[in-house]
């Protein structure tokens, strides 16, 4: 394995161990159950294959990952470091794993 894609996996796992949390009613632990379950059923891509096709955006400081609901349709926020050092979001379709425009914010 190269070290790019150590990095790469470790980013993966910091980024995916909040879906593998305790169900305790918190807000996170149920979009975590939500995300785990709609992947199961094939309702919405894993987040390791959002990561990968949305990679050229994004790039490899992943920040934060938010999976959300919003009338029904779910997406993945992605918080992310950029090129120009600030932090950026974006918005991606969970079940195409396009990107949502106008959804995006700096």
């Amino acid at each position: 394995m190269t070290v790019r894609g150590a990095i790469f996996l470790g980013l993966v796992i910091c980024v995916t161990a909040p879906f593998a949390g305790h169900a305790n009613g918190d807000e996170n632990d149920e979009g975590a159950l939500a995300a785990s379950r709609l992947v199961r059923e094939g309702k919405v891509l894993p987040l390791s294959v959002i990561l990968e096709k949305q990679r050229t955006v994004i790039g490899d400081m992943i920040l934060e990952v938010e999976f959300e609901n919003e009338g029904g349709h779910w997406a993945y926020g992605i918080y992310f470091l950029g090129n120009d050092g600030r932090r950026h979001e974006v918005y991606v379709d969970a079940a195409t794993g396009e990107l949502q425009p106008g959804k995006s914010e700096d």
